[in-house]
């Protein structure tokens, strides 16, 4: 089994239960200190959705971050 056979079978399964583990290094959450199971919480909620994060998701993860982080 591959990779992306296992990631397929996994969403066709879970559907909107799982998330996709390739938005968090995107994110820079974890840089920040933020736990992973956190980070991918907050993506899964803030921009919801699969593949890496693009310019505008990155601006919603940022703005939030900004507000709720000291």
């Amino acid at each position: 089994m591959t990779s992306n056979y296992n990631n397929d079978l996994i969403t066709q399964v879970f559907q909107s239960l799982s998330i996709d583990k390739k938005r968090l290094p995107s994110s820079g959450l974890t840089t920040l200190g933020i736990p992973s199971f956190v980070a991918e919480w907050l993506l899964d909620k803030i921009v919801p959705g699969m593949g890496v994060l693009d310019n505008l998701e990155l601006d919603k993860i940022n703005s939030f971050v900004q507000k709720a982080i000291i």
